[in-house]
């Protein structure tokens, strides 16, 4: 019979999760993850497995949570341009410590050995698929509601267009850019949809 754990498993998650956003997958260790989560080796071992698949579990963490403060109002917004508006704002406003780690998706996306797991490559761009038709969606709300003129061709571009403002947007935070760089790219790309 397995002996039960004596520690939070959810916490031990979310530990892990951002100790893989604020270092990398290629740059944390085994013991960054133990340091990281305060269990001792053969302990983390047995009840969580090897890095690649704690990373796993990390970036899916880390994607549901991302999702849902960054992608709801996009997704389920009622509104258009002022949902692209209010989502862009939320990424430019991230501030703290967590701010400078950018997202975990982008930084994996960089990571040669991370992308190197053909799993976790799919995660990395079903979630950049998932960015662009949230952009769509309010893309789409735009034109429903006469904010936009736009053919399906546009939209597609806009969205695309969108999409790649706020990867930038999470890859220039974690390179340190002042927010009134990311406020001006996020003031460009509104002036493109309109």
């Amino acid at each position: 019979m397995p002996r039960p754990r004596e520690h939070n498993t959810e916490e031990v998650r979310e530990a892990t999760y951002r100790c893989f956003w604020e270092n990398g997958f290629s740059h944390t260790s085994l013991a960054d993850l133990r340091q990281s989560t305060g269990l001792e080796p053969r302990q983390f071992l047995r009840d969580y497995g090897n890095k690649q698949g704690v990373f796993k579990q990390a970036l899916h963490d880390f994607s549901v949570a991302a999702a849902h403060h960054t992608l709801a109002r996009l997704e389920r917004g009622q509104a258009g341009i002022s949902d692209i508006r209010e989502s862009l704002g939320v990424l430019v406003g991230i501030d703290g410590k967590e701010g400078s780690w950018g997202c975990l998706i982008c930084n994996t996306s960089q990571d040669k050995e991370a992308m190197a797991d053909e799993e976790v490559a799919a995660v990395v761009q079903a979630y950049f698929i998932r960015i662009e038709k949230a952009y769509r969606k309010a893309l789409s709300r735009a034109v429903r509601d006469g904010e936009i003129v736009a053919d399906s061709q546009r939209q597609r571009r806009l969205a695309r267009s969108l999409m790649s403002t706020h990867v930038a947007i999470m890859m220039l935070k974690r390179s340190g850019k002042h927010d009134s760089v990311l406020r001006d790219i996020v003031y460009q790309a509104l002036a493109a949809v309109n």
